[in-house]
């Protein structure tokens, strides 16, 4: 039996984002062994944190929504995490807006130092980091609603 469009539409999103996030995650944890002096920095957001520890944690977070995209049978759930994990990386952005007055622009840690290893600039990386975020978290905030809508209308 095949699947329905939106079906194989949401399944095909999921593996994109397990695919960045993966690759997010792993760029940030290449990043934490090269030992560079921007990683020993304070964070503006999280005063209490360095950049490094912050970007552990996030890297963690990330492999932990991979494993869930993965191997977990529920496509709701996953679209939540996503979501969820997307409405975080957005506060985290206006969050920094409000300290420091730009979007992340000038060094966006987002996915490690790539940027650099590319030789892609800093404002590109940051425009693309941005519209990453907000894909996920529109993409999944959509397609969660239709998996809502498909599940109450099969059970009425």
């Amino acid at each position: 039996m095949k699947s329905p469009p939106d079906h194989a539409l949401t399944n095909g999103f999921l593996m994109a984002c397990a695919t960045v996030l993966f690759l997010s995650s792993a760029s940030k944890i290449v990043a934490l062994v090269q030992r560079l002096p921007l990683l020993f920095l304070v964070d503006p957001v999280f005063p209490f944190m360095s950049a490094k520890m912050l970007l552990l944690s996030i890297a963690i977070v990330e492999l932990a929504v991979v494993n869930v995209i993965l191997w977990h049978g529920d496509n709701a759930l996953k679209l939540a995490l996503i979501l969820s994990l997307s409405c975080c990386f957005l506060i985290y952005r206006t969050a920094t807006y409000v300290d420091t007055g730009h979007f992340l622009v000038i060094r966006c840690p987002c996915f490690g130092y790539v940027g650099d290893w590319l030789h892609i600039s800093p404002i590109v990386m940051g425009t693309f980091s941005s519209m990453m975020t907000l894909f996920l978290l529109v993409s999944s905030a959509a397609l969660l609603r239709l998996t809502r809508l498909q599940k109450f209308s099969a059970i009425t």
